[in-house]
């Protein structure tokens, strides 16, 4: 399921997804002389946990948990 995508300048751009239980980066750059690229994947649920930590207040908690029960689902 992708979160968000966009580009970086005329030559680069990058998309955000959950896939496979994992938070996924992906970005490249492709440019006359060559290419650039890089994936960064964490777990998904980790990575809500610790946001969920790292923000005060029990609001965003629950709406981390249904994202985390939809990332599951997807």
């Amino acid at each position: 399921m992708e979160v968000l995508k966009g580009e970086i300048g005329e030559e680069g751009k990058y998309v955000l997804k959950f896939q496979e239980g994992k938070v996924r980066l992906e970005a490249s750059h492709v440019h006359a002389s060559g290419k650039v690229a890089f994936v960064i994947e964490q777990d998904a649920e980790y990575f809500m946990d610790k946001l969920a930590e790292a923000i005060p207040g029990k609001i965003d908690d629950t709406l981390l948990a249904i994202l985390k029960g939809a990332v599951k689902i997807a």
